[in-house]
């Protein structure tokens, strides 16, 4: 995506989505996020920042989710660590709500398994 699609992006979907976000909107804010991803085929900023709001909103298996199409997506340095910090703080308040060796099932790796990747790849 060149900086004039990043930019259509960003005023069609992720600033309108933050906007209602401040205003307690989540909603309203997740339809948009929504929308954005599916328009742009799953955006990596766009599942960022829906990611964060997921994350607020204590839907943390989608959050992650969000977070590993971002980290898989983004090409800028800046963002793809955000990804990766949103990837490790959900997988840790997922640990801190499940008993010991029950780790919810990811695609393919258990959530136990994509914290040591973090880790590993930090």
């Amino acid at each position: 995506m060149n900086r004039e699609d990043w930019k259509k992006v960003n005023i069609q979907y992720v600033y309108p989505a933050i906007e209602l976000w401040q205003k307690g909107k989540l909603s309203e804010a997740e339809t948009i996020f929504l929308k954005g991803l599916e328009a742009t085929h799953n955006d990596g900023y766009v599942a960022l920042n829906y990611g964060q709001l997921l994350e607020e909103m204590k839907r943390l298996n989608e959050a992650s989710k969000m977070y590993e199409i971002a980290w898989n997506t983004l090409s800028q340095i800046k963002n793809k660590q955000k990804a990766k910090e949103g990837l490790a703080r959900v997988a840790l308040k997922l640990k801190m709500f499940h008993p010991a060796n029950e780790y919810p099932q990811g695609k393919e790796n258990t959530q136990e398994e994509n914290s040591r990747v973090l880790c590993e790849e930090g």
